[in-house]
């Protein structure tokens, strides 16, 4: 039990920030319980759990962030928290796909953008007041230099990493360049991350300067101005993160951009979004605010919709590769009224599709646009095969030429990998009937449905997989499963082994061949897998205690001794380790020496 509560006994907080990242990413599910007459129906630890992924299980609130069964579970009490959990642990393919999705529902309901700049602000006006009261009574230094003191350090204005660009830019890159790169931040991420080159351009010498210290170069001066010092196609990826919307021409400035981008390169930008609800509210009330930051930043030349941002990149000569939110408000800020419209003070917005309402709810989007392509299709498998998932589906999805069955498949592959399950059982369909015999199709196409508890659909699927792909283990694992829902145990645990054997990266299916070797009492057949997992992954605490669980249900206690005391020495506040442990030491003492 982690947290500092003295009402509950044995509770502890974590000993270090990364003791308790490690315990999110490690466990199977956040019990989330709330009282609705007394408190909110989300706290930090339930986000900090949604946001590493890791599926929640609440009880019932009205101010709950979660949707049953969308992005976690729901009960109305303990005893359906208990089978929610049960279900959990039953379907680890469920839980992966709640745990992703849960992760997108913080991003989009709680934009690190908004929380930055409303921090920044926070910042500014401490640093105003602690410099004007330390001042000996002379007068102050003006708020506008003291607030681009704010703006260099650690978090201000000119300091982010922008972790959520980062994740989209491409694994393949080698040089990158960052226009607008301010202190580098972003830039010294991305080295990090394994980018040989990045180059920054930055308006703002000191910004400039500071960038220099942490990228390979930086140049400073108006990027409207300058023609860049490269080749042709030099750059395999460009940045502009919050800058188009700063410049007079910005589809001049995106023209010079694709010249230096390599041809298969992509440009990626982030943009304010001004037909966000609340921008259209304050004009409602007659309002329009110039702030420090956000959408109506007060050094913003242009504003955009996402239409307005279709045409820039249009006007530029270049191509969408994707236009997605970058961040968001939840639905909740913007309720509906019953007939689908919603109001905004006097105004009533009518009834629209979702897309167009879903836009309104938008505070940024990531735009990201390449040169004009012959094949997309091929370009959308290339993104496809360096498991760039988004960038995949957002290429394939805007082909209407080339082959159909192709752009089926790249759809339904890449939206199974980003956890939208439902949506790539429908182009699944559509791929299978275009390529009825592509084998390995088939089988993912069955992976999928029994990932959806589709086991009946999955079967002759998996059946034509295997015999044309024997060598393929995720096939073997899936019918394992399939079997297992048919109380064919023997037989499942048959294929469990044959897909470790094949392929022994699957701890799902390692769980599952353990749990079949103790229904059948055969379990000594599993203990070689789960040793050769272990091994193979020392840093798996979990696979770790349950090779040593295993060891000790077959009387082989100096062995399970010695796995859980490896574990400690790598992990000394490993709970579940020292648990097991003391359990054996137990039985030690019960049976004497």
């Amino acid at each position: 039990m982690i947290g500092d509560n003295p009402d509950i006994p044995g509770s502890q907080p974590a000993s270090s920030f990364e003791d308790l990242l490690e315990l999110y990413r490690s466990r199977r599910c956040l019990l989330h319980v709330t009282r609705q007459d007394y408190e909110d129906g989300y706290n930090l630890a339930m986000l900090e759990a949604m946001a590493c992924g890791m599926p929640v299980v609440a009880l019932a609130n009205a101010t709950c962030p979660i949707e049953n069964g969308v992005n976690g579970l729901v009960a109305s009490d303990v005893a359906g928290m208990r089978a929610h959990v049960q279900r959990l642990f039953d379907d680890h393919a469920f839980a992966q796909t709640l745990g992703a999705r849960g992760r997108d529902r913080v991003s989009q309901a709680f934009p690190m953008d908004t929380f930055i700049a409303s921090w920044r602000q926070v910042i500014e006006v401490a640093v105003e007041s602690k410099s004007h009261s330390s001042h000996n009574g002379s007068q102050p230094p003006p708020a506008s230099t003291l607030r681009d003191d704010a703006r260099f350090q650690p978090g201000g204005y000119y300091r982010s990493e922008r972790p959520e660009l980062a994740a989209h830019v491409p694994k393949t890159t080698k040089r990158l360049l960052d226009c607008g790169c301010g202190a580098g931040d972003f830039g010294a991420l991305m080295k990090r991350s394994g980018v040989q080159e990045v180059i920054g351009v930055e308006l703002v010498p000191r910004a400039c300067e500071l960038a220099k210290n942490v990228l390979d170069d930086a140049i400073c001066g108006n990027i409207e101005e300058m023609e860049f010092p490269f080749e042709d196609g030099y750059f395999d990826c460009i940045t502009f993160g919050d800058v188009l919307e700063h410049l007079a021409d910005p589809a001049a400035v995106l023209k010079k951009a694709a010249r230096v981008l390599a041809p298969k390169g992509v440009i990626i930008t982030s943009i304010p979004n001004v037909r966000f609800f609340q921008v259209v509210a304050n004009l409602v009330h007659g309002r329009w605010q110039y702030e420090s930051a956000g959408i109506l930043d007060r050094t913003h030349l242009r504003f955009f919709t996402s239409v307005e941002m279709v045409e820039l990149v249009r006007q530029a000569g270049l191509e969408i590769v994707q236009l997605s939110p970058l961040s968001a408000a939840p639905k909740e800020a913007l309720p509906r009224n019953p007939d689908g419209s919603f109001t905004l003070g006097r105004l009533t917005i009518h009834p629209m599709n979702d897309l167009d309402y879903e836009d309104f709810l938008v505070y940024q989007y990531l735009l990201i646009a390449g040169k004009p392509v012959t094949d997309r299709l091929a370009r959308a498998q290339q993104a496809l095969d360096a498991r760039e998932n988004e960038a995949a589906y957002a290429l394939a999805f805007e082909t209407v030429d080339g082959d159909q069955g192709t752009r089926a498949a790249i759809l339904a592959k890449a939206a199974a990998r980003l956890g939208n399950l439902s949506e790539a059982i429908s182009w699944y369909e559509k791929a299978v009937c275009a390529q009825p015999d592509d084998a390995e199709l088939l089988g993912d196409y069955g992976i999928v449905l029994v990932a959806m508890n589709r086991a009946g659909q999955a079967r002759p699927l998996l059946e034509r997989a295997i015999d044309a792909l024997p060598e393929e283990g995720r096939f073997a694992g899936a019918m394992g499963l399939v079997l297992v829902t048919e109380g064919r145990t023997q037989e499942a645990f048959a294929q469990f082994k044959r897909a470790l054997d094949l392929n022994l990266d699957n701890e799902n299916i390692l769980r599952h061949l353990i749990q079949t070797a103790y229904e059948l009492g055969r379990p000594e057949e599993a203990e070689p897998f789960a040793r050769r997992f272990a091994d193979f992954y020392p840093g798996n605490l979990p696979a770790g205690c349950q090779h040593a669980a295993l060891l000790s249900k077959l009387g082989r206690e100096k062995e399970a001794r010695n796995r859980i005391e490896t574990m400690l020495l790598l992990s000394p506040n490993y709970a579940p380790a020292q648990k097991l442990l003391d359990t054996l030491e137990g039985r030690s003492h019960e049976t004497g020496p």
